[in-house]
């Protein structure tokens, strides 16, 4: 921030910076003498001659001077919220003067705006702890002049005094302020007052070039203009704005205690409202079966794969699957932000396979407990989230707009393997419980009540038998639960 603060002022202010001072409204005097010369030399008979001048006395009287804001002109806003414009208020007068500030709206004072809301200002102090600066009406700052030239490096500034030699405060200028010297920033270390007609103004870092005598030494310091209850958006399908919706204009000002003001007009760029959104894409890790044209994606992940609607993909037994959990902020910050997803056990998690904005290790979380292997950012591990509701950690907050995104694989898979399972020579029966009214059978049988009849037609293809052989208990007790099975087998009952 100094560094930005040094090359503000130097655009700004190292051109003509003393001829913008203004001079002192308590006639407060400085005066300083010196340069008396000394002549010799012959006359026209070639006697020598000599003479010797009177020190040269000289004084200046100064008056107030309006102060120089700088900031920004425009900044973001939401609608029907707030924002903050960060000022700079710099004197330009010699001695202590009290600026007092104010703000009115603008002319006009919207677009596509309700209303153009209301402005405080709030200082460094924060009496109340709140973490926001204490409101001010108006700014107090120091203004002074070298009374000696003084060379590079050099930091023990002699400046006149005062009328209040006890103070240590010269010309209102007090230790820990910051002043402005030839367009650089310096921080005051401490003010020497000795009741003498020069006071001593020790500044850091030392001067980085030397300065003249009657060199401007004025104070700085900044301030926040908290603009509020900034109206709604008249219009929400406006386009004369973009990517905002709408602006509010406001000027503030800074008047001396003689009137000399200085103003500055103020831009809030309103957005509408978006609200925070989670969406999930797919893609099958065969990209034989996505979609063939790439322009038919509905969204481009961290590690440049595609991802698509998941009614775009095709899948079957034994693929890999891919899914990306996409959060963004929309116009708020979102914390503590967090994914969530259930694996069903007809599709098992791919081990090791999460990434968190295409980032294997962050967030890290204790899967294994071993801090030699790498950790999950599926919470809890991966074995603990196969079947279960898992999340994925996100320990930090998404800033407005911002996007995280979270990838994981699954494979699509009977839980029992085809071969481990004989084929009968003849289709068997097989129970089946919770049936919806709608679901097929085979004719020639007639349900038992309480359930139905189902008919497994096996002995066919090796997929046929995967179908039939979702679970183990159909081997052992030839039932099994509708409700439970996986979704290829229920859709298959089913007739869908």
């Amino acid at each position: 921030m100094t560094n930005l603060l040094h090359r503000l002022l130097t655009t700004l202010l190292s051109a003509g910076l003393a001829a913008l001072l203004g001079l002192s409204v308590t006639a407060q005097t400085f005066a300083a003498s010196g340069g008396g010369a000394s002549v010799w030399g012959t006359d026209e008979d070639g006697a020598a001659v000599s003479f010797d001048s009177d020190n040269v006395t000289f004084s200046m009287e100064s008056e107030t001077a309006a102060p120089l804001l700088f900031g920004p002109t425009e900044m973001p806003a939401l609608a029907g919220d707030e924002t903050f414009f960060h000022y700079f208020i710099m004197s330009r007068s010699n001695g202590e003067d009290t600026y007092t500030l104010s703000w009115a709206p603008g002319t006009p004072d919207t677009e596509n705006v309700n209303a153009a809301g209301t402005v405080t200002f709030h200082g460094n102090e924060d009496a109340d702890g709140d973490g926001e600066g204490d409101t001010i009406t108006e700014v107090t700052l120091g203004g002074t002049v070298t009374t000696i030239a003084h060379i590079a490096g050099n930091n023990n500034l002699f400046v006149p005094a005062d009328d209040n030699s006890a103070d240590n405060i010269s010309n209102g200028i007090a230790t820990g302020e910051q002043v402005v010297i030839n367009g650089e920033v310096y921080q005051v270390n401490s003010v020497i007052e000795d009741g003498g007609d020069d006071e001593i103004i020790q500044v850091d870092p030392p001067l980085t070039g030397g300065i003249a005598e009657g060199t401007p030494i004025v104070e700085i310091t900044d301030f926040d203009v908290h603009l509020e209850a900034i109206g709604d958006i008249s219009d929400p399908t406006a386009t004369l704005f973009s990517p905002h919706s709408g602006e509010t204009y406001v000027t503030i000002t800074a008047a001396s205690s003689a009137g000399d003001a200085e103003t500055a007009s103020l831009t809030a760029q309103v957005f509408a409202n978006v609200l925070a959104t989670s969406t999930t894409y797919v893609r099958n890790m065969d990209t034989a079966k996505n979609p063939t044209d790439p322009a038919d994606a509905d969204y481009t992940s961290a590690s440049g794969a595609l991802f698509y609607s998941s009614g775009e993909v095709t899948a079957a037994v034994g693929d890999t699957l891919e899914y990306a959990i996409v959060a963004e902020a929309g116009t708020g910050n979102s914390e503590g932000v967090s994914f969530s997803v259930t694996i069903p056990e007809s599709t098992p998690y791919v081990a090791n396979s999460t990434r968190l904005n295409n980032d294997l290790s962050a967030p890290t979380t204790d899967d294994t407990g071993d801090p030699a292997n790498p950790d999950s950012a599926l919470e809890g591990g991966m074995d603990a989230c196969d079947q279960v509701s898992c999340i994925l950690g996100l320990g930090s907050t998404l800033a407005w707009g911002g996007t995280a995104e979270a990838t994981f694989q699954v494979e699509l898979a009977s839980a029992l393997d085809p071969t481990t399972y004989a084929a009968p020579a003849e289709p068997a029966l097989v129970a089946w419980t919770g049936a919806p009214a709608d679901a097929c059978w085979d004719d020639e049988f007639t349900p038992t009540p309480g359930w139905a009849n189902g008919q497994c037609m096996m002995g066919g293809e090796p997929t046929d038998q995967a179908y039939c052989n979702t679970y183990a208990d159909l081997q052992a007790a030839g039932s099994f639960d509708y409700a439970e099975a996986n979704s290829i087998l229920t859709v298959l009952l089913s007739c869908d």
